[in-house]
């Protein structure tokens, strides 16, 4: 079962994200803070990493840099979350600057989540991805 941290401060949203995520097969883990999100990270390096941007204790820029200077991070995908960025204040050098492998700009719907993380780590138990309602 492949293994997807989210980092999300915003409970409603965290919650949200990690059940819909576990609906759909992946073992869906989830901290409230940066600090939080990169300690589990270096106690059990997920498959994919879900990073908002705007976290307390440290952001998820921070946190993904310090997640990329481990060897476990090095390959793992990050996706970064943000109602503040958006894809057209995103530059090409900026992407490369927080080597995420994505945004995606909040509001999203779990649809382009699911299909976001299907295309990045493929599904969750490496069979036919399920679509979502």
């Amino acid at each position: 079962m492949k293994k997807i941290l989210v980092v999300e401060d915003d409970r409603t949203s965290r919650h949200m994200l990690g059940d819909f995520l576990r609906a759909y097969g992946y073992d869906a883990r989830v901290a409230a803070d940066g600090e939080a999100g990169l300690q589990m990270f270096l106690d059990d390096p997920p498959d994919l990493c879900l990073l908002d941007v705007q976290l307390p204790r440290k952001n998820g820029l921070e946190v993904a840099w310090e997640i990329r200077r481990t060897v476990e991070g090095r390959e793992v995908p990050l996706v970064f979350m943000s109602a503040v960025l958006t894809n057209t204040t995103i530059t090409e050098s900026e992407r490369d600057r927080f080597q995420a492998e994505e945004f995606l700009v909040k509001p999203f719907t779990m649809k382009q989540l699911l299909k976001l993380v299907a295309s990045t780590i493929g599904p969750a138990d490496g069979g036919a991805q399920a679509n979502p309602a």
